[in-house]
């Protein structure tokens, strides 16, 4: 009778496991990262969520982990941990996808005021919009003694991450997707909060936290992303509700962002500054800096002018090449101009005489 009630249970359990998590269908051959038991996926494999997600490394990449349940119900034992590669699949019931102008892989998006603290060239800058770094400025413990918040972050953690499966907000928390939309200023997106944090205690950025009203967790919620240029505000359920802004960035100012951090120097020489879709820009780069051109116009007229350079090297080459006489043919010369001298030498010679 115990066992019965304990297979009874087991199907309870996993049935309303499966009835509330999302399905995902597997896009390619893809590893499953478990210690205890890894293996792999073929492209097609349908899986479920456990309602866990988050962005990390892994071969030095950042990528999502989304964890899942094996398909083999029986022999799913929850004292294992089986994830795959995010980007490795899409959510079974989504209506479209993200395209490059969103995912990660073709895109670094950073909360707005990262520019407001590459600017200052002071990484302490930080400090007014992040009260958590503000509190916790030295690390004492016994994974981290006596170590500097920005010895620990870097642009990973002021980093809004984004695949088809998984939306990470730096390394601490991240929302599962269900849905994807296409609408007329971005996308709309179905998606739910990850089960538990991936670094409990760590950055927690005041204007990602669910103060918008989204006090249990798991609850399913409308993301909206706007487009506004290389900016992108999010937006919860409606437009009255702005979760942040971030913005695209190229990935020359991503490393001065890292090297301000760690160093509290920057370069700013060749960092390309972002624009609204009116080519405006929230925080405009030093001076010096020509706002009435774009990027664009200005590595046009850099590749212009290194194909000025190059052409005119090669017709500088081609005209010494041009001007080169066969040997035979200054031989030739060389010769006839010494019986010319030889000549007009005898007859200055007889004429003293």
């Amino acid at each position: 009778m115990k066992k019965i009630i304990s297979v009874v249970f087991i199907i309870l359990i996993a049935t309303s496991v499966f009835c509330e998590e999302w399905e995902f269908i597997v896009t390619e051959d893809t590893q499953i990262f478990s210690i205890i038991s890894p293996g792999a996926l073929n492209q097609g494999t349908r899986i479920l969520s456990t309602g866990y997600a988050i962005y990390g490394e892994r071969d030095r990449k950042i990528i999502p982990f989304l964890r899942f349940i094996p398909e083999e119900l029986f022999n799913f034992d929850t004292n294992r941990v089986y994830s795959i590669n995010g980007r490795n699949a899409i959510p079974a019931a989504t209506v479209d996808l993200f395209g490059s102008d969103i995912l990660t892989i073709s895109k670094n998006f950073l909360i707005s005021y990262c520019l407001d603290v590459l600017i200052s060239k002071d990484r302490n800058t930080v400090l007014k919009y992040e009260l958590y770094f503000k509190n916790n400025q030295i690390f004492d413990d016994t994974f981290i003694p006596f170590t500097y918040w920005y010895d620990v972050y870097d642009a990973f953690w002021f980093s809004f991450l984004v695949s088809n499966t998984v939306l990470g907000f730096g390394g601490s928390w991240a929302l599962i997707i269900n849905n994807i939309e296409k609408t007329e200023y971005g996308y709309k997106i179905r998606c739910r909060e990850s089960t538990e944090n991936y670094h409990p205690g760590y950055i927690n950025v005041p204007t990602l936290e669910w103060e918008w009203g989204v006090s249990e967790k798991r609850q399913e919620v409308d993301l909206l992303i706007h487009f506004d240029g290389d900016y992108i505000d999010i937006f919860v359920n409606n437009t009255n509700t702005k979760v942040g802004t971030f913005v695209s960035v190229s990935d020359e100012l991503i490393r001065q962002f890292n090297n301000l951090l760690k160093t509290n120097t920057c370069d700013l020489t060749n960092v390309t500054w972002p624009r609204r879709a009116d080519g405006s820009m929230d925080y405009p780069p030093p001076a010096g800096v020509d706002l009435s051109r774009t990027n664009d116009e200005i590595i046009s007229d850099i590749e212009t002018a290194d194909n000025i350079v190059s052409h005119k090297s090669t017709m500088a080459q081609d005209s010494t090449e041009n001007n080169t006489l066969p040997l035979p043919l200054l031989l030739a010369i060389i010769g006839g101009v010494a019986v010319i001298i030889g000549v007009v030498v005898v007859v200055v010679l007889r004429k003293k005489k």
